[in-house]
């Protein structure tokens, strides 16, 4: 194996890493300003900033019963051989601890 390839692959990882926390640093700042300021959408030289809404469910202990049922139907079916098994592969990278 490459160990070039390797170490590039962890630096890499880590600048990921410090600009994803920029990212979220960057974007909170700006969300808070525009919560400020009842904002809803600013439109600046740079591009459009919207303040997006993303809406969950929560459900009864009722549809939760069902859902665990659902899920022991599938393991049931992974155990008859029904069900059809999907795999794809992708890379783990997992530091060593100091």
């Amino acid at each position: 194996m490459d160990t070039k390839k390797l170490k590039k692959f962890i630096e890499v990882q880590e600048l990921l890493e410090v600009v994803k926390e920029r990212y979220e640093n960057a974007r909170l700042a700006i969300m808070s300003d525009m919560q400020k300021e009842k904002l809803e959408k600013a439109e600046t030289e740079y591009g459009t900033f919207t303040r997006a809404k993303r809406t969950t469910w929560v459900y009864t202990d009722k549809v939760v019963a069902l859902e665990e049922k659902v899920k022991v139907a599938k393991v049931k079916e992974q155990q008859q051989g029904k069900a059809t098994e999907n795999v794809s592969e992708h890379l783990r990278y997992t530091p060593v601890k100091n």
